[in-house]
């Protein structure tokens, strides 16, 4: 839940931050105390079948526990506003039954 402090602040945007594009999300990993992320993008050399090429890992994020949290409960939201109109199909979650 946001901090109603911190929801009441203004967002300084930065307009020398450069926007980075990518593909895939790589690698996650959890330690403890930062969620690392790295996002990628596929470079295809030919045209073949299958296709060859390389990942390369264009952005790496570390995010503190809170803001992780943040991230999975907006991604939750965003989920399923794109269920709603379509744009993939949720499977129900499987309950367990009792006996």
């Amino acid at each position: 839940m946001p901090d109603p402090i911190e929801s009441n602040l203004l967002i300084n945007l930065h307009h020398e931050i450069h926007e980075t594009f990518a593909d895939q999300v790589g690698t996650m990993y959890f330690d403890g105390t930062t969620l690392r992320i790295d996002l990628a993008v596929m470079r295809v050399e030919q045209p073949t079948s299958p296709p060859t090429g390389e990942r390369h890992v264009v952005c790496r994020l570390f995010l503190s526990p809170r803001c992780a949290a943040d991230l999975i409960n907006q991604l939750n939201k965003l989920s399923a506003q794109l269920a709603k109109v379509g744009f993939f199909k949720t499977e129900p979650s499987a309950t367990p039954q009792s006996n």
